[in-house]
């Protein structure tokens, strides 16, 4: 969300919502691996390339969008118990 670049592994849960578009995706096992990452982070062309990217993803999670799916579940589940009871 700050525009900065991401260096996380590259399994789940991470790549359910994380490309190699929008992250430096490492395995997270390789701590050559971990430190090349953090070293092209750091690269002025990475960061321009992934900034963008990784802001549009960050735009996805925001807190007020988590906030409003939770209380749309709670919603749905108490209009179904409501229908249950009848």
């Amino acid at each position: 969300a700050s525009g900065l670049p991401v260096v996380t592994a590259n399994q789940p849960p991470f790549t359910e919502f994380l490309s190699s578009d929008s992250a430096l995706l490492v395995n997270p096992e390789r701590e050559s691996a971990i430190a090349t990452a953090m070293i092209q982070a750091s690269q002025p062309q990475i960061r321009r390339q992934l900034r963008e990217p990784g802001l549009a993803v960050a735009a996805r999670y925001s807190w007020a969008t988590a906030a409003q799916q939770h209380l749309d579940q709670y919603h749905q589940l108490c209009s179904q118990s409501a229908r249950a009871i009848d």
